[in-house]
């Protein structure tokens, strides 16, 4: 059997790589880039995926598993959408600010519309949520009690103060929990609440970079 172009095969593993993240929600093993394109050399794989490295198209980690990714320059190329956008950093602690759009990550299997933020802080930590952990944010879902929310404080003099917290409407009063006994509660009366401060959305993934991503439901 005739072997394939080089331009051939890097095109095949990038559209593999694609349309199986988009199936399946994570990125394939070598395995199976190898099963799919054909190749039953471990050695002639890790040549072309070296080769789309170096020309910027993907990132991976050698010899650790489902860690291939495809950059915004690949998935450009490809014409698909540049997955989830990173909106800014938001706290685990104070609120900070959300900005505009300055990366994106990997869509993974989240819901249309959804987008990221760069968590700066450890009041979350035992809900999972690290200092440096990119939380994704589901705008069009409704929290329940006891659901992770990004609240946004508008009051006067606030400009998009945003916090990530567990949300519990209680009679009187909102009190956005953390999940770190160091912090207090932000403790927020119903009328203030109503009229100061918007749900932005709630929490329905966190991602580590180099250590895949965990759902939050």
């Amino acid at each position: 059997m005739a072997k394939k172009p080089e331009k051939q095969y890097r095109q095949h593993i990038l559209q593999f790589i694609a349309q199986h993240q988009q199936d399946t929600g994570y990125p394939p093993t070598d395995r199976e880039i190898m099963d799919a394109v054909g190749m039953t050399s471990i050695g002639h794989l890790h040549y072309y995926l070296r080769l789309l490295k170096g020309e910027h198209m993907l990132t991976y980690v050698p010899r650790r598993s489902r860690t291939i990714r495809l950059t915004s320059h690949a998935r450009t190329l490809l014409g698909l959408d540049q997955g989830i956008r990173v909106l800014g950093t938001i706290a685990a602690g104070t609120p900070l600010i959300i900005g505009e759009a300055q990366e994106f990550l990997d869509p993974d299997n989240f819901p249309p519309g959804a987008y990221a933020l760069h968590v700066h802080g450890d009041s979350m930590i035992d809900a999972c949520i690290l200092d440096g952990d990119y939380i994704i944010v589901n705008p069009q879902k409704e929290p329940q009690q006891g659901a992770i929310i990004v609240a946004t404080h508008t009051g006067e003099g606030i400009v998009g103060a945003a916090t990530v917290k567990t949300f519990f409407h209680e009679r009187d009063y909102v009190r956005l929990q953390p999940a770190n006994p160091d912090y207090p509660p932000i403790i927020v009366p119903a009328d203030e609440w109503d009229r100061e401060w918007l749900i932005q959305g709630m929490v329905v993934g966190v991602v580590r970079r180099n250590a895949g991503t965990t759902a939050h439901s």
